[in-house]
């Protein structure tokens, strides 16, 4: 799992995540001896047993320790500490080659200094006799100093081409060693002749057809990187990966000039000269390629050049594609396998390849990615080393991803039927953008968005939230209406991601019971001219409709397929499993998989798995601190009045939850309750008694009382006929606040209300009363040590806020948040009201004083830096009494095995399908 904040790598303090790729992780940490900032790059947990990647992880140590260049990351220091090995760099400021070419070429002038900069560092790599072998833009940093070159995993030593013994591609016999012990053996070769390593787009042909290369593939690869410098274009590109490697094999990239007419012509013959297909005709080092630019910058624009040597003449390339693909299937992160169900077919056929930017899927929860329906771009959203997630779209026939500025926190993205545009959820919103780029819409609120779908006639079909029934809006903007309603005669509680059937009249969805799990969920087509609907499976979640007239859903952590009329809106035949291997969420009724309507598939690798959530503690400094306790299904903590006890709800699957104790100074956990579905606990002001909600079928329940210590039995407060749940008792003992689980569904109804318990210990004895009503959202109510103020979160003014109202009703409201706040928490301690912020996820403190009964807040500062999601719409987190800790569940990932920054393809999947599950099977 990713380090938390305050790890310690001997003297190296982890501050923050920077960004990880394949073969690392980095981190922004503090060297607490000299007091400098420093980037720590680890090798990933799930790398660390694998001989290969460790060997390029010290390959990486050894090719950096002996580089010591201006234009080279340096490395300062190398350690393990309790299996973890580490390299220790210095930390750079600036942003990648590749993130500046998104928007757009460089000036040819700045494009010849950071060249020959590039020139500068290979060759000092060169000469120490290494070879880079995965120069690309996303591994040069553009700083205040010029460039500096990246990422030397996939190095390489090889004869040291200026000055060096031996010939050109031979190993040299020893490399230079570090102060470590396990990085001090002799290195061996990390690749066979065949096997390909690099990034695809910039390779060179020997490397393509498998060839043993040497540093003149460098040379290629600096080619590639000068020409989309000046052009913004790849020197190769392709519909396909198979058109990419010929043009790279076979095809001369177009003239610089005709792109750019104002780019000098001798740097286009320098440029071609690099790509030329036999390493013999290229410039053989990186000093002759400087010299070059360096005479162009002194020449100025006008600089003529000899004339371009004619292209190659056409090789029988076909070959090296034909010898090649199992080593690019390797090499380049594709993975072909086939399955055979009758022997002698061939069935089906995977390919993997990586998402194309240097950043992780955010596939925890929600859908990370989606196809266009035309087939040609993937969308997705992705980590950043910020933690934010946010959009890209990458083309098909191209390898690398585009970011979307202005989509932070945008998830669970879905296509327009042309292509063209995205809907996303971000930041308690719905918003659409262009797949292009610009700016992004703001169509309505969404609390907690699961999933949208988009019909021909530009309406969106969309869950507003975990416990709501579909909305539908108008894709240029306006008023959401219900599309059905809960149907809670059956116990449903939830409707979500939704997909619109051929002809837009049906709508495709899942729908479940309050606290069921979603392996036994139910998918369901909705009828909208005649508003009916019709439950077509039932055991299975994330279902989509597939071309060849079948239905797709997930179950047990297999992909199934079950023929399907559309006219009659019935299954007719039996479910058939069709593939397995893909990254699904039963605990959210999620799966990553995406069909164009040309039937190409498209999946994140993995397994279906629930997410564990650990409990941390987290200080001010922004530093997490585990418990020692093994993960769980954890929610809804609350401390006890004293902070040595905190009651919580665990999930243990299905309709089974129970409230559970954690002894702060024993470290043990203690279960509380036993049978049912018991959930979020509250302690009694006395902290002798806790009180938690028990539903007995759907949203039907009671609110219980219970002694902490375990003994009698519990005590019935009142009955609840809706999803209503305690929130905070006043300090006199007899008053209870609760809220009601609701979304925004157009109907005026008690949000927050109150429960008279005076005669408490008869069953039914409370009287629940409203204190707010309204058609918005507000809830996750909290209320002040002395019972004055209820803080409440609304989105009422178009964005999540935190308020603060006076519980006696005399009037008066305040808005404490100012750039969106949830989950308000009051301390104990002191005159401060928390909240978590809607935009950075960041602890928010804010002071407030009283006077009379007028209540003002102070000007809300960050608490805590460290970056806090909710789970299942609810808070993670309680402040403990004293003031200086909270308690916060964290979530791992879904998968032990997923690939969250691959993505598998499925190119013939509509005929596997209709070979194996026919229609009326």
């Amino acid at each position: 799992m990713p380090l938390a904040p305050g790890t310690k790598l001997g003297p190296y303090e982890i501050l923050s995540p920077l960004g990880a790729g394949g073969m690392g992780e980095v981190y922004r940490a503090n060297d607490t001896r000299l007091g400098r900032t420093v980037a720590v790059k680890i090798l990933p947990e799930s790398l660390a047993k694998n001989p290969e990647a460790r060997q390029r992880f010290e390959r990486e140590a050894r090719s950096i320790s002996s580089l010591n260049h201006p234009n080279i990351c340096a490395l300062y220091d190398v350690g393990m500490q309790d299996g973890t090995s580490y390299l220790v760099m210095e930390f750079i400021q600036g942003e990648t080659l590749e993130s500046r070419l998104q928007k757009g070429p460089l000036p040819v002038k700045q494009a010849l200094e950071y060249g020959t900069q590039i020139c500068d560092a290979l060759e000092k790599a060169h000469r120490a006799g290494i070879a880079h072998r995965d120069l690309k833009p996303a591994n040069i940093m553009l700083t205040a100093t010029g460039a500096k070159l990246l990422d030397f995993g996939l190095a390489k030593p090889v004869a040291s081409i200026l000055g060096g013994q031996g010939k050109l591609g031979e190993q040299t016999p020893s490399s230079p060693t570090i102060n470590m012990t396990a990085l001090t053996a002799a290195p061996e070769p990390l690749t066979q002749r065949g096997l390909i390593v690099g990034t695809f787009q910039f390779m060179a042909p020997e490397v393509l057809q498998g060839k043993e290369a040497d540093a003149r593939g460098d040379i290629f690869s600096l080619g590639c990187v000068l020409y989309e410098m000046v052009t913004g274009k790849h020197a190769f590109g392709g519909k396909s990966q198979i058109s990419v490697m010929s043009a790279i094999l076979e095809k001369q990239p177009d003239s610089i000039t005709m792109l750019q007419p104002a780019a000098p012509p001798a740097l286009d013959y320098i440029v071609h000269t690099c790509l030329e297909k036999d390493p013999d005709k290229r410039f053989q080092t990186a000093h002759d390629v400087k010299l070059q630019l360096a005479w162009i910058a002194k020449s100025g624009s006008q600089t003529t050049a000899a004339a371009i040597a004619p292209p190659a003449p056409k090789r029988a390339w076909l070959w090296g594609i034909a010898g090649a693909l199992a080593a690019i299937a390797l090499g380049l992160g594709f993975f072909v396998g086939t399955k055979t169900r009758h022997e002698g077919t061939f069935e089906l056929v995977r390919l993997t390849a990586d998402i194309g930017a240097d950043t992780k899927l955010n596939s925890v929860t929600g859908v990370a990615m989606v196809v266009a329906p035309d087939g040609t771009r993937v969308a997705f959203s992705a980590l950043g080393p910020d933690g934010k997630s946010r959009l890209y779209v990458r083309p098909l026939n191209q390898l690398q991803a585009t970011q979307l500025s202005g989509t932070d926190d945008g998830r669970n993205p879905f296509f327009s039927p042309d292509s063209q545009w995205l809907g996303y959820f971000a930041a308690g919103k719905l918003k659409k953008i262009s797949v292009q780029g610009g700016a992004a819409v703001t169509l309505c609120d969404v609390p907690m968005g699961r999933g949208g779908s988009w019909s021909q006639d530009g309406t969106i079909v969309y869950s507003p939230g975990i416990r709501a029934a579909l909305l539908a809006i108008p894709a240029a903007g306006g008023t959401p209406q219900p599309l059905m309603t809960l149907d809670t005669q059956s116990g449903e509680a939830t409707q979500r991601w939704p997909q619109f059937l051929p002809g837009d009249q049906s709508i495709l969805f899942v729908s479940n019971t309050h606290g069921a799990n979603y392996e036994d969920a139910s998918i369901v087509v909705y009828s909208i001219p005649s508003k009916t609907r019709k439950v077509l499976v039932r055991g299975g979640y994330f279902g989509r409709y597939l071309s060849s007239g079948h239905l797709l859903y997930m179950h047990d952590g297999t992909l199934f397929a079950v023929p399907f009329d559309t006219k009659r809106m019935e299954a007719t035949g039996s479910p058939t499993p069709v593939l397995d291997g893909l990254t699904a969420n039963p605990g959210d009724a999620s799966a990553q998989y995406s069909i164009a309507d040309n039937g190409t598939l498209v999946y994140v690798p993995g397994r279906a798995k629930y997410g564990s959530i650990w409990l941390y503690w987290l200080d001010k400094q922004g530093k997490y601190t585990p418990v020692q306790q093994p993960p769980g299904d954890y929610y809804s903590p609350s401390f006890s009045p004293d902070g040595k006890h905190l009651a919580l709800t665990i999930q243990e699957g299905g309709e089974r939850s129970d409230v559970w104790l954690y002894d702060c100074e024993k470290n043990t956990l203690t279960r509380l309750t036993f049978g049912g579905n018991n959930q979020n606990p509250i302690w009694t002001p006395d902290g002798k008694n806790i009180t938690y909600v028990h539903f007995e079928k759907a949203a039907v329940g009671k609110i219980y009382s219970i002694r902490a210590d375990g003994a009698g039995n519990p005590v019935a407060l009142a009955s609840v006929d809706d999803r209503i749940y305690p929130t905070a008792w006043h300090p006199s003992g007899k008053l209870l606040v609760l809220d009601r689980l609701g979304l925004v569904d157009n109907q005026n109804v008690p949000r927050i209300l109150t429960l008279d318990v005076d005669g408490a210990g008869q069953p039914g004895a409370g009287e629940l009363k409203p204190f707010l009503t309204s058609s918005y959202w507000q809830g996750d109510s909290s209320l002040s040590p002395d019972g004055r103020w209820i803080a409440y979160d609304s989105n009422e003014s178009g964005e999540y806020q935190v308020y603060v109202r006076s519980l006696s009703g005399a009037g008066g409201k305040w808005q404490v948040s100012t750039a969106g706040g949830r989950y308000p928490k009051w301390s104990r301690s002191g005159r401060e009201l928390f909240y978590n912020a809607q935009d950075t996820r960041a602890m928010m403190v804010a002071p407030y004083t009283v006077s009379g009964d007028s209540f003002s807040p102070g000007n809300p500062q960050v608490w805590s830096p460290a970056q806090i999601s909710d789970l299942l719409g609810t808070a993670s987190y309680d402040i403990n009494p004293d003031g200086k800790r909270f308690i916060v569940l964290k979530t791992t990932s879904l998968a032990e095995d997923a690939a969250p920054d691959k993505f598998g393809f499925v190119f013939n999947f509509l005929d596997d399908v209709r070979r194996v599950a026919p229609a009326g099977k």
